[in-house]
């Protein structure tokens, strides 16, 4: 966790815990003047905390405009290229591929074990794997 921030202190990011609305868990904002990451703060486990966090500073890296407004379809497209290329880099950035194969070869094969491992949430681990398989 102390990596990503100190990733996001060098690109002059704010980290900032947020009250924010169930299923909303955090949200990257870049205004041309100010950098922020809200992430929720009723977030309780390290695992969700490195994976939302890892999600937005993945956007801070491959996005750029505004994702939250959505007035028609071609937008909710736009919007979920967006978080996908967000998540893809947020899979290189906390579990490189070649580290999910060493930890596959060491015996770590249930996705569960694989989520406790790299710390991240049973459903980000998956997108993990999906990726890496090329599905």
């Amino acid at each position: 966790m102390e990596r990503m921030i100190e990733l996001a202190r060098s690109e002059h990011i704010i980290v900032e815990p947020a009250d924010f609305p169930y299923p909303l868990r955090g949200i990257y904002i870049d205004d041309g003047k100010m950098k922020l990451i809200g992430i929720a703060r009723d977030i309780d486990t390290l695992a969700e905390r490195r994976s939302v966090l890892a999600e937005e500073l993945g956007h801070h890296f491959t996005s750029v405009g505004n994702a939250t407004i959505c007035h028609c379809y071609a937008d909710r497209i736009s919007i979920d290229k967006t978080e996908h290329k967000a998540m893809v880099w947020a899979c290189h950035y906390l579990v490189p591929e070649h580290d999910l194969d060493k930890a596959v070869q060491i015996g770590h094969v249930s996705l569960s074990d694989l989520a406790e491992y790299f710390t991240v949430t049973e459903r980000f681990m998956a997108f993990c794997i999906k990726l890496y398989k090329g599905d």
